[in-house]
């Protein structure tokens, strides 16, 4: 399975769509996180 995760766009933005960990432990499990700000 693939995540696309979005980057933050706006100036100042804080939130995130994946923190490293989730991501870590997403990639254990075989999921594939791609991230790219052509997604946003």
């Amino acid at each position: 399975m693939r995540i696309g995760v979005p980057a933050e766009t706006l100036p100042g933005e804080t939130r995130v769509a994946v923190t490293p960990e989730t991501a870590k432990n997403s990639s254990r499990k075989g999921i594939v996180c791609i991230f790219n700000p052509a997604l946003a």
